[in-house]
């Protein structure tokens, strides 16, 4: 995904009139995929530590942390983060995502120093 976003950013105009002629479109769809290449990483981030939690037998987690991202965060965010203009709309959505993402790897991180604390999973062989 990284390479991705060296890719896209410098292309966005480009690769935006592929789709569309109108130069507002293009204006707004560039201006938002500037910003939204910020966010790529953090699909990386919640695709890696979704199916991690599946793994160790913590499926309730990847809800609670679903609906935080999807509602709880927004009601939180959206008021107190200030302006309201457009950009500062898509602002705050990348605020949420990466949030959501640095509380989902913390998360699985601590899972992890407390499943390697147990010696039958440390030295399952022993």
């Amino acid at each position: 995904m990284t390479l991705g976003m060296v890719i896209v950013c410098p292309l966005v105009s480009k690769l935006l009139a592929l789709f569309n002629s109108n130069p507002d479109v293009i204006a707004i769809g560039s201006q938002f995929l500037r910003i939204e290449v910020i966010a790529f990483n953090t699909y990386v981030l919640m695709g890696i530590s979704n199916p991690v939690l599946q793994g160790l037998k913590r499926p309730k987690m990847i809800f609670s942390i679903g609906v935080t991202r999807q509602f709880i965060l927004p009601i939180l965010v959206f008021p107190f983060l200030t302006g309201d203009r457009l950009v500062d709309v898509w602002r705050k959505i990348v605020f949420i995502k990466w949030t959501a993402a640095i509380f989902s790897m913390v998360y699985l991180h601590l899972m992890q120093r407390k499943i390697l604390e147990d010696p039958v999973v440390r030295y399952p062989f022993f």
